[in-house]
């Protein structure tokens, strides 16, 4: 498991979660939006076509590829286009 932070820029929010790191993000989406709908009150949905980048660096993270493989550790953010 790893802890994240992600970025919504388009409702300027932030939510934190922890999620396994075995799941690629495309298959991620639809917990997240479970999580979205209660924390935000349904203001915000991740498309499957969103765009995943880590908020420091600016590097991609791909949709396709497990977390595990990703380089991502605890408290990172990535922001969410």
């Amino acid at each position: 498991m790893i802890q994240l932070w992600f970025s919504f820029p388009a409702i300027q929010k932030k939510a934190e979660c922890r999620i396994p790191l075995m799941y690629c993000m495309i298959d991620l989406i639809p917990y997240l939006n479970e999580l979205l709908k209660e924390e935000f009150s349904g203001m915000y949905e991740i498309s499957d076509d969103a765009w995943f980048f880590e908020e420091k660096t600016g590097i991609r993270i791909s949709t396709a590829v497990t977390l595990t493989h990703q380089n991502l550790s605890d408290g990172m953010c990535l922001v969410v286009y």
